[in-house]
Formats: C-alpha cells, sequence, structure tokens
C-alpha cells in the first residue's frame, strides 16, 4: 500500500511527523536542520529567491534597495514559521526595513499562485518556479542579482532508524527524479 499526503508546513511541524512516523519522508528545506542526529538528509538543490508578480521579475537586492517603493504594493508571503519568511524577516530586519503592510500572509503556494494572480502582488518566488507565474521566459536585458541569506538547500530526509518501505523507496525516488527534472529545466 502506498498513501501519499502532499503537505505544506512549517518544519517543525514536518520533523515532527517524521518523528511521529505520520511520514516517512519529506522534501523541505534544509535551513537549520543539517545537523539534526536522527535524520538522514538527501540535498536536492539549492534554491534561488527572486521577487515576481504576474508582470514583472526583480533581483531581491534591486527591490531592497528601492523598498519603499515596493513596500506600498500588496505581497502575498509565507507565513511565519516557513525557512522562506524566516530569511525574509531577518534581512529586512537587518537593514532596518519593515514588513508591507499590505500583505497576505498564506500556508500554500498553490493558493499563493493564485491569490498573486487575483491582487497583482508581489510574492517570493523560487526562481525554478517563474514558469508557475507565467514567466516562461526572463526578457534578455534583465540581469538577475541574488542574495545568500536568500538561498535556500532543498532536501529530502527521513529517519536514520526507520528503513523506508519498498513503496515509500519508489515514491520518493519517482518524486526526487520530476524535482531534479524541474530544476536541470530551470536552472540560470
Amino acid at each position: 500500500n502506498l498513501n501519499i499526503t502532499l503537505e505544506y508546513s512549517t518544519r517543525p511541524q514536518l520533523i515532527d511527523g517524521l518523528h511521529s512516523n505520520t511520514y516517512d519522508f519529506i522534501f523541505i528545506n534544509l535551513s537549520d536542520i543539517i545537523s539534526h542526529p536522527r535524520l538522514s538528509i538527501k540535498k536536492l538543490a539549492d534554491e534561488q529567491y527572486v521577487v515576481g508578480s504576474m508582470h514583472s521579475v526583480h533581483s531581491l537586492p534591486d527591490v531592497l534597495e528601492r523598498w519603499e517603493e515596493f513596500a506600498t504594493s500588496t505581497w502575498v508571503i509565507p507565513v511565519p514559521g516557513t525557512a522562506i519568511r524566516d530569511r525574509f524577516d531577518s534581512i529586512l530586519a537587518a537593514r532596518g526595513l519593515r514588513l508591507p503592510p499590505r500583505r497576505i500572509e498564506i500556508n500554500s503556494p498553490i493558493e499563493g499562485e493564485k491569490l498573486v494572480s487575483l491582487s497583482d502582488a508581489f510574492t517570493l518566488v523560487p526562481f525554478s518556479m517563474l514558469k508557475s507565474l507565467g514567466r516562461e521566459t526572463i526578457a534578455p536585458d534583465l540581469t538577475l542579482r541574488f542574495l545568500p541569506e536568500m538561498q535556500l538547500g532543498l532536501g529530502i530526509v527521513w529517519l536514520k532508524d526507520s528503513q523506508l518501505s519498498p513503496a515509500a523507496n519508489y515514491a520518493s525516488d519517482f518524486i526526487t527524479r520530476k524535482i531534479m527534472k524541474i530544476l536541470k529545466n530551470n536552472e540560470l
């Protein structure tokens, strides 16, 4: 038997799900869990984040340099506790900047995409997911700059002391191959 649960949640909740055997494995941003003693980790890729809307793509350094302009717009951002939100909050605080007052905080990247479309909002988006915002190509004259603080490692995590079933092994391998294909097709 194979039961696949797709759940977007905070890292602590997902890791708790591993410890309680709710999940056999999770795909997660690897921030702050690299040295956890009970976890086996396979890093798949590093993701760079940009700021996107339905009509434009911006480098995060450019957005921060013009924050007064961008902060007046509506933003769709992840809820606190997610890896990317924690990083975003930190880079704003380090520069003495505040979160945009008009923001929608959401726990689902899929629903977030819909809200960005409906509200003409800005959002933080992994470079590999620009196509989901309708950005099939980047303008040839656009040069994207990245922030090291906004690069997140993506990987698969499972408990060292548990053996994956053949079905779970098949599912994790299948999903890993699909993720790697998507990331390879969307490289800079």
